[in-house]
């Protein structure tokens, strides 16, 4: 390549002006050579991420979040970072942004590449204390894709993540990370309770909601705790639908009004409304039964 020719020549001049007595030219043309090769090198490296930027709207107007993974990871490879740990966040961080957009704008096409580069997140973080965050993260992906599809290989998917991520972030390491995992596997479970015959799911995403509060206590964390309690009210009210149970429907109602009394506590009004109407929905339905 003209590369090697140019280091080849430059090699023989310097030998030779070493040779020659003349170490200060020598040196001073290794300079030259140097500075012209990192110019060379920045802009060939310039025009690859070019190259890997037009191979990403290929993929975008393709529709094949496959393509469009592998441009990402293969531009994310190119950047310099001082360590892994520093890619790992660097590519975590490019995994939220597509994720976000894609749960924003309800653009599933951005939702199955974030899923993607989870995927790799996962991959690349197995022998760091970073695996559970990223196992976490891959089964918020699927579960936001996986309420959007008809099937639920994704909502099962989800779960199975969950699960291993709490084996990585135990209770006793990371309490709360602890207790947030079994939030979100409490979620994903109710909706695959809201979609499969019987009531195992339901039952589970209780028991996944129980465990979240052991450590998201009101006095910690009273909006996770408020969450929490109100997520726990709307399986319990699920279930109590679901096995003609008014004491499950009870349950749920005093769930619903704890967190109630939180959220008003602290002026949360997204939450005022979403329990309001939770808690409406609730009593109607044990008057009912």
């Amino acid at each position: 390549s003209n590369v090697n020719t140019t280091v080849s020549a430059t090699i023989s001049r310097v030998t030779k002006l070493n040779e020659a007595g003349l170490l200060d030219e020598g040196q001073a043309l290794l300079d030259e050579q140097l500075l012209a090769l990192d110019g060379a090198e920045a802009e060939r490296k310039a025009g690859i991420v070019q190259l890997y930027d037009t191979a990403l709207n290929q993929a975008i107007l393709r529709r094949s979040p496959g393509e469009a993974c592998r441009a990402i990871l293969a531009k994310s490879d190119l950047e310099d970072f001082s360590d892994e740990v520093e890619r790992l966040h660097g590519l975590h961080s490019i995994f939220a942004s597509w994720l976000e957009r894609g749960e924003q704008l309800g653009l599933n096409f951005d939702l199955e590449v974030s899923i993607l580069l989870a995927r790799e997140c996962v991959q690349r973080s197995e022998k760091s204390d970073l695996h559970g965050a990223m196992l976490t993260d891959l089964g918020k992906a699927l579960v936001s894709l996986g309420e959007r599809e008809s099937e639920i290989e994704r909502l099962e998917q989800a779960v199975e993540a969950f699960r291993f991520a709490l084996q990585e972030n135990t209770r006793d390491r990371v309490p709360l990370d602890w207790a947030r995992t079994q939030m979100t596997l409490g979620t994903a479970l109710v909706r695959l309770g809201e979609r499969e015959n019987g009531s195992e799911r339901l039952e589970q995403a209780v028991e996944a909601f129980r465990a979240a509060l052991q450590e998201s206590t009101r006095e910690r964390v009273p909006l996770e705790w408020a969450r929490t309690q109100m997520n726990l009210g709307k399986a319990l009210f699920a279930l109590g639908q679901d096995r003609h149970d008014r004491e499950a429907l009870r349950d749920a109602i005093a769930h619903l009004e704890a967190a109630y009394s939180v959220f008003h506590e602290s002026g949360h009004d997204f939450g005022i409304k979403e329990v309001e109407m939770q808690l409406r929905v609730a009593r109607t339905g044990l008057r009912r039964m």
